[in-house]
């Protein structure tokens, strides 16, 4: 059997741990997923909120954390797949 870890890394070293690995030319910004709200995305590096005018991609169209996206019967039906999967390759997390 093979356990793995998840290690932390602070949200001012993102990006230098990316650079390491793939080219990280993206946006000096960490996304915070718990703390974006609406069309607000947060910036974990910063602790600054930024208005999104691109909800990745359009996969985001109702904002993030969503009242609705939380109710635990939808979460339940919603469990083996991913409530918010982000596809703009200029933000990190």
């Amino acid at each position: 059997m093979t356990t793995s870890t998840l290690s932390r890394i602070a949200p001012a070293e993102v990006h230098q741990t990316l650079g390491r690995y793939l080219l990280a030319d993206g946006l000096d910004l960490v996304f915070d997923f718990e703390k974006s709200h609406g069309a607000w995305l947060h910036d974990a590096k910063t602790g600054r909120e930024h208005l999104d005018f691109c909800t990745f991609f359009a996969s985001s169209p109702i904002g993030y954390n969503h009242h609705k996206m939380k109710d635990p019967d939808f979460l339940a039906t919603l469990h083996p797949v991913a409530q918010l999967k982000p596809t703009l390759a200029d933000i990190y997390t």
